[in-house]
């Protein structure tokens, strides 16, 4: 897997590679999906069309992240 980080504001997910950064709207989004691993979970952001970074991200996120992130994406 490549190591990438997701940041979000009220509107965009920020995904970056540490080299490339990319702005995605939440409306790009067709669904996202968690698992645990340990403490973290592991989030599946699958878009609607692919980009950049494919069709599928894969990042870890803690729960308190998780669950604000799920709080903005209900909205789209």
């Amino acid at each position: 897997m490549k190591l990438k980080r997701v940041e979000y504001d009220q509107e965009n997910l920020y995904v970056t590679n540490f080299i490339q950064t990319i702005k995605i709207p939440f409306a790009q989004v067709k669904q996202f999906s968690s698992r645990p691993i340990g403490k973290y979970r592991m989030v599946k952001i699958e878009l609607l069309h692919s980009g950049y970074f494919g069709r599928v991200i894969r990042v870890f996120s803690d729960v308190d992240k998780l669950q604000l992130f799920k709080q903005i994406t209900t909205q789209y």
